[in-house]
Protein backbone atom coordinates (compact mmCIF):
# COMPACT_ATOMS: atom_id res chain seq x y z
CA UNK A 1 0.00 0.00 0.00
CA UNK A 2 1.01 3.28 -0.31
CA UNK A 3 2.31 4.68 3.07
CA UNK A 4 4.51 7.78 2.25
CA UNK A 5 2.35 10.47 -0.33
CA UNK A 6 5.14 12.52 -0.99
CA UNK A 7 7.42 9.81 -1.82
CA UNK A 8 4.21 8.69 -4.30
CA UNK A 9 4.21 12.80 -5.44
CA UNK A 10 7.84 12.21 -6.53
CA UNK A 11 7.10 9.30 -8.28
CA UNK A 12 3.82 10.71 -10.03
CA UNK A 13 5.80 13.91 -10.88
CA UNK A 14 8.67 11.31 -12.60
CA UNK A 15 5.92 9.82 -14.41
CA UNK A 16 4.09 13.12 -16.00
CA UNK A 17 8.34 13.74 -17.04
CA UNK A 18 7.57 10.59 -19.00
CA UNK A 19 4.60 11.30 -20.48
CA UNK A 20 6.49 14.54 -21.96
CA UNK A 21 9.19 12.43 -23.71
CA UNK A 22 5.99 10.02 -24.87
CA UNK A 23 5.02 13.24 -26.61
CA UNK A 24 8.10 14.01 -28.13
CA UNK A 25 8.09 10.58 -29.47
CA UNK A 26 5.01 10.82 -31.38
CA UNK A 27 6.04 14.11 -32.60
CA UNK A 28 9.23 11.84 -34.19
CA UNK A 29 7.35 8.85 -35.29
CA UNK A 30 4.82 11.64 -37.20
CA UNK A 31 7.85 13.24 -38.86
CA UNK A 32 9.66 10.08 -39.44
CA UNK A 33 6.51 9.11 -41.19
CA UNK A 34 6.29 11.80 -43.17
CA UNK A 35 9.99 11.44 -44.06
CA UNK A 36 9.36 7.89 -45.21
CA UNK A 37 6.92 8.92 -47.86
CA UNK A 38 8.39 11.53 -49.10
CA UNK A 39 11.66 9.27 -49.62
CA UNK A 40 9.56 6.41 -50.79
CA UNK A 41 6.13 7.55 -52.59
CA UNK A 42 4.63 4.82 -50.28
CA UNK A 43 1.18 6.28 -49.63
CA UNK A 44 -0.53 3.95 -51.46
CA UNK A 45 0.64 1.11 -49.93
CA UNK A 46 -0.92 -0.44 -47.21
CA UNK A 47 1.58 -1.04 -44.89
CA UNK A 48 2.09 2.58 -44.54
CA UNK A 49 -0.98 3.56 -44.40
CA UNK A 50 -1.81 0.77 -40.92
CA UNK A 51 1.28 2.07 -39.92
CA UNK A 52 0.43 5.72 -39.64
CA UNK A 53 -2.96 4.82 -38.57
CA UNK A 54 -1.39 2.98 -35.86
CA UNK A 55 0.88 6.09 -34.96
CA UNK A 56 -2.05 8.05 -34.74
CA UNK A 57 -4.17 5.96 -32.60
CA UNK A 58 -0.83 5.81 -30.23
CA UNK A 59 -1.13 9.55 -29.55
CA UNK A 60 -4.68 9.37 -29.68
CA UNK A 61 -4.12 6.97 -26.38
CA UNK A 62 -1.53 9.39 -24.84
CA UNK A 63 -3.60 12.33 -25.31
CA UNK A 64 -7.15 10.84 -24.40
CA UNK A 65 -6.29 8.11 -22.22
CA UNK A 66 -3.05 8.39 -20.45
CA UNK A 67 -3.64 12.15 -19.46
CA UNK A 68 -7.04 11.17 -18.07
CA UNK A 69 -5.63 8.63 -15.52
CA UNK A 70 -2.68 10.69 -14.79
CA UNK A 71 -5.05 13.77 -13.67
CA UNK A 72 -7.17 11.68 -11.72
CA UNK A 73 -3.64 10.50 -9.33
CA UNK A 74 -2.85 14.27 -9.64
CA UNK A 75 -6.28 15.24 -8.15
CA UNK A 76 -6.21 12.62 -5.45
CA UNK A 77 -3.19 13.20 -4.23
CA UNK A 78 -3.77 17.08 -4.18
CA UNK A 79 -6.81 16.29 -1.95
CA UNK A 80 -7.28 15.20 1.66
CA UNK A 81 -5.60 12.62 3.79
CA UNK A 82 -7.90 9.88 3.31
CA UNK A 83 -6.97 6.49 2.45
CA UNK A 84 -5.43 6.89 -0.91
CA UNK A 85 -4.35 3.94 -1.63
CA UNK A 86 -8.15 3.23 -1.75
CA UNK A 87 -8.79 5.69 -4.60
CA UNK A 88 -5.94 5.19 -6.01
CA UNK A 89 -6.31 1.85 -7.06
CA UNK A 90 -8.60 1.76 -10.07
CA UNK A 91 -6.49 4.74 -11.75
CA UNK A 92 -3.08 3.35 -11.71
CA UNK A 93 -4.67 0.05 -12.77
CA UNK A 94 -5.67 2.40 -15.97
CA UNK A 95 -2.43 3.65 -16.01
CA UNK A 96 -0.34 0.00 -16.38
CA UNK A 97 -3.47 -0.79 -18.84
CA UNK A 98 -2.11 2.44 -20.76
CA UNK A 99 1.25 1.99 -20.83
CA UNK A 100 0.60 -1.77 -22.06
CA UNK A 101 -1.12 -0.58 -24.78
CA UNK A 102 0.88 2.14 -26.12
CA UNK A 103 4.07 -0.59 -25.71
CA UNK A 104 2.18 -2.68 -27.95
CA UNK A 105 0.69 0.02 -30.25
CA UNK A 106 4.84 1.17 -30.51
CA UNK A 107 5.94 -2.54 -31.22
CA UNK A 108 3.33 -2.89 -34.07
CA UNK A 109 4.49 0.37 -35.31
CA UNK A 110 8.28 -1.12 -35.27
CA UNK A 111 7.01 -4.18 -36.78
CA UNK A 112 5.24 -2.59 -39.67
CA UNK A 113 8.49 -0.53 -40.81
CA UNK A 114 10.47 -3.78 -40.56
CA UNK A 115 8.02 -6.10 -42.08
CA UNK A 116 6.25 -3.94 -44.64
CA UNK A 117 3.07 -6.58 -45.37
CA UNK A 118 0.67 -5.76 -48.57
Amino acid sequence: MIENKDLFHFYIKKIAGLSRILALGGILLVLSGTGLLLITHAYGQLWFQIKMGVVATLILNGVLFGGRQEQKIKKILDGQDSPIHLQLRQPLTNLRTFYAIQLMLFLAVVVLAVIKPG
